[in-house]
């Protein structure tokens, strides 16, 4: 029998009891912990008799921090606002929760609720007079412990990347996982292959994505089914050249565990991998060139500070639809016509604000789509004739556009050199907090 003193002086009437219990992993030891967990509480009822057990709650593989993250917890505590029973009994106050304010504000609220908690190992009633100060003070020790148990496991998990230690299920496509190493699967290798060739030889995302499906070639869920997002996941993948990546994601505390996605490849952390590539390095660096001569990078304004912002864009080969803008503002698209008798085909330029809206249309945001006619091509040709022999007969206008232009390629230069200091201030604060955990 279990017997604790800090329960003598309770009053002996009827409860309506539920019993609480949680393991942080899914461990069989773990498992076993648990099921020992509920023997312990049957044996502590035996010392009750005036104790009517109602239910029992068990969260297997479950982290402490967040209450909203325990299915169980959760509806225990939605049955005791309804009353269910006016009693939850649980071990220890780490077993209720690690974070200090959700233990705090769940136990105030099961108290207006006329609901009770009892922390046996502690002697802790919340209804008592000091319950709540004993209380604060354990679920801080607790917090802390968890605290603690985060930084190890970073610890660990350093160690593990130092070592090249595969995460995650598996599922990469061109390879199947055999223990804690990668084998190459030739048929889904010579998909892998072929999107890198592709992409090498010049084509977009969408000609790929085209091409992968005509050829019947089968994505990592085991259908013809491709979009650019696959083919781009592909492209960045540094497996593929024998390398494995880190840190591309974390979470952002050990109390919220949401998971924050880490785009700054420059943070990653590589660790040459113990199987065969399937791209050479070669190849894949070209590809990684490639992407990098199509993306866009700016500087944009986030909560007061300067970040630096890439995006993709499209490389286009007609000069017009590169810098032919509509009187709307919007950009314009390459259109061929039918042909003419002699055989060539004539194009023209479309605002896409007009395609996207519809001539004469009222969008959802009450704003008239643009109305502008099509352009001829040989307009455009003609007039630009006329142009440029205008301005090399005026010297004076010939200085003044030069003058422009070097205005311009003089901003863009300093915006990639504020982008190149951002980089490289960013790289020394990461350096200089690694560094300082290591010490």
């Amino acid at each position: 029998m279990i017997n604790y003193n800090s329960t003598k002086n309770k009053s002996r009437q009827r409860r309506k009891v539920a019993f609480y219990g949680r393991v942080s992993t899914e461990h069989e030891e773990q498992l076993n912990a648990l099921r020992n967990q509920m023997q312990w509480y049957e044996e502590l009822s035996r010392s009750y008799p005036e104790w009517d057990i109602i239910e029992r709650y068990m969260d297997e593989g479950i982290t402490g921090t967040q209450a909203n993250k325990r299915p169980e917890f959760m509806r225990m505590i939605d049955d005791a606002f309804r009353g269910k029973f006016d009693l939850i009994v649980t071990r220890e106050v780490s077993r209720f929760a690690r974070n200090t304010i959700d233990c705090l504000e769940m136990t105030r609220k099961l108290r207006n609720s006329k609901v009770e908690v009892f922390f046996v190992q502690e002697g802790i009633w919340t209804m008592d007079n000091e319950g709540e100060m004993n209380l604060t003070i354990r679920a801080m020790v607790a917090q802390e412990e968890s605290r603690k148990m985060s930084e190890r496991v970073k610890a660990g998990q350093e160690i593990s990347r130092a070592n090249g230690v595969l995460y995650g299920n598996g599922n990469v496509l061109g390879y199947d996982r055999v223990g804690s190493t990668y084998v190459i699967n030739e048929d889904q290798a010579e998909t892998v292959r072929m999107i890198y060739n592709l992409y090498e030889s010049g084509l977009c995302m969408q000609a790929i994505r085209n091409e992968l499906i005509r050829a019947g070639r089968k994505a990592g869920n085991g259908k013809v089914s491709w979009d650019t997002t696959k083919i781009m996941r592909v492209l960045r993948n540094t497996i593929y050249k024998g390398v494995m990546g880190y840190k591309k994601s974390q979470r952002n505390n050990f109390l919220d565990q949401k998971t924050i996605i880490n785009r700054d490849e420059s943070t990653y952390m590589y660790v040459k991998g113990n199987f065969e590539p399937i791209i050479s390095e070669e190849q894949w660096e070209h590809c990684r060139q490639i992407r990098e001569s199509r993306t866009r990078v700016r500087l944009v304004e986030k909560e007061g500070e300067l970040t630096i912002e890439k995006k993709g864009f499209r490389v286009l080969q007609d000069i017009w639809s590169q810098r032919l803008r509509c009187a709307c503002g919007s950009s314009m698209r390459r259109n061929k016509w039918r042909k003419r008798n002699d055989g060539t085909t004539p194009v023209g330029y479309r605002c896409y604000s007009q395609l996207n809206k519809g001539a004469n249309q009222v969008s959802k945001d009450n704003t008239i789509a643009c109305t502008v006619h099509s352009v001829c091509g040989w307009k455009l040709e003609l007039m630009a004739e006329m142009i440029f022999k205008k301005i090399l007969k005026n010297e004076k206008l010939f200085d003044m556009i030069s003058l422009s232009i070097l205005i311009w390629v003089t901003s863009e230069l300093q915006n990639i050199l504020i982008c190149k200091a951002l980089k490289r201030r960013k790289e020394k604060r990461l350096m200089q907090n690694s560094l300082a955990d290591t010490l």
